[in-house]
């Protein structure tokens, strides 16, 4: 094992290696000869935007590269189908995978990046004056100077990928692999279950759901602001009619709106099986353990991006405004972490209320519906 976790941490350590050098080379070959008229022509924030594209860009890219090779990584997968064999443990085994690889990848990320956090803090990013070992982390410093600050711009980076690489594992290879595994004959996919349902356990309709309270949440955020949008002329008004806090509020419930509507709008029965009268303790914690965790995985990282930025953005913090739908009081709330906790139970709470009250409509509905059938 200790053999397994150093060999690991050394191919994150390369692959990172590998995606800096890669975006250092294309940057040399494509933009470097830019950067001194940018600069003399005074447009160095005009060029930061290019270098923070840049560091987005390499960022996405190595995430998909790194992604593609744990899934052909023949080790990684025995190691996982030797922890499944038996079958019924694959959404624990899954997660505890992801954790484990993406932990190594942050930190292997942290470490790598800890030269340039040490230069950037005494002399900053010297533009067309940098070193080639300045310019080797070209891929981090578009971050970096958007914050202006190389500590939380390293935590931020590392953070991301952190949590596309667990998401990537959880979502995508995990559930792959469960789908390709060969067994020996005769022996159960699961205890007392039916051969023919695998499939359905290993696509994310079942076993995995972290993948529909991403779609959902994904689905219910993007209309919403596509509304804000729409109706900016609306949202103007109402900000200057009653202030800018309140236009804050108004995204809020215009998210839940959205999120009621577009939530479980196909969902025929709730998710406890009621007998008679509906239990609200019980469609409760059945709602907590069939879908409101999975949203705690969303809602969380976002929770923490926002406190970060709280620390590192001076100004507009165009994060926390992005995320006003979701998270409404970072305008109102100035204590750190209390103000993560409050947008946090506000989120969770918003989902909790919409999930249970389509649940008792749609028990409602196949009561009355089996009412009428007795009859």
């Amino acid at each position: 094992m200790k053999n397994y976790t150093v060999r690991n941490f050394l191919e994150m350590l390369k692959y990172t290696a590998f995606a800096h050098v890669a975006t250092a080379m294309l940057y040399i070959a494509i933009f470097a000869s830019a950067e001194q008229s940018y600069v003399t022509n005074g447009k160095a924030e005009e060029y930061n935007t290019i270098l923070l594209i840049i560091s987005l860009a390499s960022f996405a890219v190595s995430a998909v590269v790194m992604l593609a090779a744990h899934h052909a990584n023949s080790e990684k997968k025995m190691n996982y189908l030797n922890a499944t064999y038996d079958g019924g443990n694959e959404s624990k085994i899954a997660v505890i995978t992801a954790l484990k690889e993406s932990a190594t990848l942050a930190i292997a990320d942290i470490i790598f990046q800890l030269p340039m956090v040490i230069i950037f803090m005494n002399v900053g990013y010297r533009y067309h004056e940098s070193t080639i070992f300045e310019t080797l982390y070209i891929a981090d410093i578009g971050v970096y100077l958007a914050l202006g600050n190389a500590v939380f711009g390293a935590l931020l980076i590392s953070l991301a990928r952190f949590a596309v690489y667990f998401l990537g594992v959880f979502i995508f290879v995990a559930p792959i692999w469960n789908m390709g595994r060969i067994r020996k004959k005769g022996a159960p996919i699961k205890p007392e279950e039916n051969p023919k349902d695998a499939y359905h356990r290993y696509t994310f309709k079942n076993t995995f759901k972290f993948f529909h309270a991403l779609r959902k949440f994904a689905v219910s955020y993007l209309t919403a602001l596509g509304i804000i949008l729409a109706l900016i002329v609306i949202v103007d008004a109402f900000a200057n009619e009653f202030g800018a806090k309140a236009s804050y509020i108004l995204f809020g419930i215009i998210y839940v709106l959205v999120f009621y509507k577009t939530h479980g709008h196909r969902r025929d029965a709730s998710y406890y099986p009621h007998e008679k009268k509906f239990s609200l303790k019980k469609e409760i914690t059945a709602i907590w353990h069939e879908e409101l965790v999975y949203y705690l995985f969303i809602f969380v990282p976002l929770a923490i991006v926002c406190e970060i930025s709280c620390f590192a953005v001076t100004g507009t913090n165009y994060i926390t405004l992005a995320l006003a739908p979701v998270f409404p009081f970072y305008r109102f709330i100035n204590v750190p972490v209390l103000r993560s906790l409050i947008n946090l139970v506000w989120a969770s709470a918003a989902a909790l209320l919409c999930i249970t009250l389509k649940s008792a409509k749609q028990h409602r509905r196949v009561s009355r519906a089996s009412k009428y059938r007795r009859k």
